[in-house]
C-alpha cells in the first residue's frame, strides 16, 4: 500500500440526490482514482511514473530528507 485516503465518515451520494456520512474500505479507492483523473485531465501526456510522484509530493504526511523513516 503507498497512499492512504478517506475511508472514514465520508460523504457520499445517496437516493434522491441527497448525501449520506458512512464508512468503509471502498470509499479510499475511488477517492485515489478520483485524485488521479483529476490530475491527468490538466496534464494528459503525464506517464504513470510522473502521476505517481505527482501524488507523492502532494502527500500531506510525507517528510522529505529523513530516507522515508519518520
Amino acid at each position: 500500500m503507498e497512499f492512504f485516503a478517506p475511508g472514514q465518515n465520508v460523504e457520499v451520494a445517496w437516493r434522491g440526490g441527497t448525501t449520506i456520512r458512512s464508512s468503509g474500505n471502498s470509499y479510499a479507492t475511488p477517492f485515489i482514482a478520483g485524485l488521479c483523473a483529476r490530475i491527468l485531465s490538466k496534464h494528459r501526456r503525464m506517464t504513470v511514473f510522473q502521476l505517481k510522484n505527482a501524488l507523492y509530493l502532494s502527500a500531506a504526511n510525507v517528510r522529505t530528507g529523513t530516507g522515508g523513516r519518520s
